[in-house]
């Protein structure tokens, strides 16, 4: 008997350690749970609400006014796990504090999500970034941050619906200057967070009496009011959700290549710029 031998046995180890392997696995994940949650939806359409309130804003009412800590907590979190968008987040402060206090905190959490994020890229260079970040997602972003710098990180934060969290990391990774960085998330978190808690208390005013308590939200969850709520939370979400996969898309299809392609053609002609100069004649000089 013959035994075949493999010359190119798998290395487990190796493969563990491919970052690809870790986002095809983040993906199978994210898609998952998206099926998964999609069939309990089809099966019960306030599924999505309650999960928003149980894990979210019964713990924050529980624990009273620790839970501005267990916001900040929930949005550390988000900031580490790019596909959770950071506007999910924004929309329960509305929900939990109202406008004026849904506003702060939702500045006051893009703030300190804004400077997290900047200083491990800044402190642990580009290899943290990669692992977070696909490379052809950031490398447009470091030309877009180079060239528009703060007004660019500016008009990022302000617009409700752009990338957070990947500009925090590509600012922190360009050693962006930290003052002017936080100039610009700070006075571009204002009316982003504004949006937010509008939405998110326009949501909750529609309910006869909105909840405060634990045992309000609780008595509210079995009423025919919370279906309704239910109703206006899947469109509001769905809505943003779409929106920003068709942001993702023109920038991942259309704004990425290009701008790649833009970056490309310039080192090209940026290298050959001395073989040109070395074979032509040397450049007049001026007195």
């Amino acid at each position: 008997m013959i035994d075949f031998v493999d010359e190119h046995p798998m290395d487990l180890k190796k493969i563990l350690k491919d970052k690809k392997t870790w986002f095809i696995l983040a993906f199978l994940a994210i898609a998952a749970a998206t099926v998964v949650l999609l069939i309990m939806w089809l099966r019960d359409h306030t599924i999505l609400a309650r999960i928003a309130i149980e894990w979210l804003v019964i713990p924050v009412a529980t624990i009273g006014a620790w839970g501005i800590l267990l916001y900040f907590g929930v949005m550390t979190v988000q900031s580490l796990l790019i596909p959770i968008p950071s506007e999910l987040i924004l929309l329960l402060t509305g929900i939990l504090w109202g406008i004026p206090g849904g506003t702060a905190l939702g500045i006051a959490g893009s703030i300190f999500t804004g400077a997290m994020a900047y200083s491990i890229t800044l402190r642990g260079g580009r290899p943290i970034v990669d692992k977070l970040i696909p490379k052809k997602i950031l490398d447009p972003l470091d030309t877009l941050i180079k060239k528009y710098g703060t007004w660019f990180i500016f008009s990022m934060r302000a617009l409700p619906l752009m990338a957070f969290d990947p500009i925090s990391y590509a600012s922190g990774f360009l050693k962006i200057n930290f003052k002017k960085y936080m100039i610009a998330t700070v006075v571009g978190s204002v009316p982003r967070s504004i949006f937010y808690a509008l939405l998110g208390y326009w949501m909750i005013s529609n309910v006869s009496v909105p909840p405060v308590t634990v045992v309000e939200w609780q008595t509210f969850m079995t009423t025919a009011e919370f279906d309704a709520f239910a109703n206006m939370f899947n469109i509001v979400l769905v809505i943003i959700v779409v929106l920003l996969l068709a942001l993702f898309l023109v920038y991942n299809f259309i704004l990425s290549p290009y701008l790649l392609k833009k970056g490309k053609t310039a080192e090209t002609k940026d290298a050959k710029e001395p073989t040109d100069n070395k074979k032509g004649d040397e450049p007049a000089t001026t007195e």
